[in-house]
């Protein structure tokens, strides 16, 4: 699923959304994580929101059968891991 068309999804459900491909300083309420991505190492992501966003809720989507992604990102100490279903169709609770 790609970051673009994710972000639109979002949007047109009325959220604010920046893409980044990397942590930065900025002010978020959520942070929401491809965890499939080959490019981006998102599990390693989630310690580095972590240390930069105290606080905020760490999020990831991945595909449903992605079971050892799923797997170190919960070890890794996500909040929440959704389907690209549930993060396509905008179920970020």
């Amino acid at each position: 699923m790609s970051s673009t068309r994710l972000q639109r999804a979002l949007q047109t459900q009325g959220h604010d959304v920046h893409v980044a491909s990397k942590p930065a300083g900025e002010s978020f309420d959520l942070v929401l994580i491809n965890l499939g991505s080959r490019s981006l190492h998102g599990v390693d992501l989630i310690s580095q929101c972590r240390a930069l966003f105290p606080g905020i809720a760490v999020k990831g989507f991945c595909g449903h059968l992605e079971i050892e992604i799923r797997r170190s990102a919960k070890a890794a100490g996500i909040d929440k891991i959704l389907t690209n279903d549930q993060a396509f169709s905008g179920e970020l609770t």
